[in-house]
């Protein structure tokens, strides 16, 4: 049990330090993040077309009808090479199909807080609230998309510095422990 604390110890330390590395860089250049991970969702459709077109030829192989694998291979092909040549035209996509969603369940909220107003539930404002919140930022997002996606990087990489730096202290923390090894 002893070397199990210690590689425990050691792995959040380490993987402490580097999600606020990966925090940092992402809240260094916001942009750059988002392309790069519209890129990486890009090339593993890529990826997965070729994945997909190789399970189809076994199907072919095996005397099955491998024509619904072969359109999913193009359609996957199709969608992964257009993101990987149009990387900053979808990072603008995704935050409008974010705010379409975003502005979905906020009005879903709303109704909901009627509902339960309806049905004599006192605290029937806070849905509506957060309902309203949801969709004012979903307009905001709708009228500054580009923005929005620098924003949201920011966050992530707050969010990852935050949480690296709590697993460093953690990990230090329990290094308090090794006496008792």
């Amino acid at each position: 049990m002893p070397s199990f604390m210690k590689t425990v110890k050691k792995t959040m330390i380490l993987v402490g330090i580097l999600t606020t590395i990966l925090g940092i860089a992402i809240m260094a250049n916001p942009t750059g993040a988002a392309d790069f991970f519209v890129l990486l969702i890009g090339w593993t459709l890529v990826f997965a077309a070729v994945a997909t077109g190789y399970g189809a030829y076994g199907m072919k192989k095996a005397g099955a009808n491998p024509t619904l694998g072969y359109i999913f291979t193009f359609i996957e092909a199709l969608v992964g090479i257009s993101i990987v040549l149009n990387s900053g035209y979808f990072v603008g996509f995704l935050t409008y199909i974010f705010a379409a969603l975003l502005m979905f369940h906020g009005f879903n909220d709303i109704i909901q807080g009627v509902r339960l107003k309806s049905v004599g539930y006192e605290k029937y404002g806070y849905p509506i609230g957060f309902g309203v919140i949801s969709v004012l930022l979903s307009v905001v997002i709708l009228i500054n998309p580009l923005g929005s996606i620098y924003a949201l990087m920011l966050l992530i990489g707050a969010s990852l510095v935050v949480d690296g730096i709590s697993d460093v202290i953690v990990g230090f923390m329990m290094r308090g422990s090794d006496s008792e090894e």
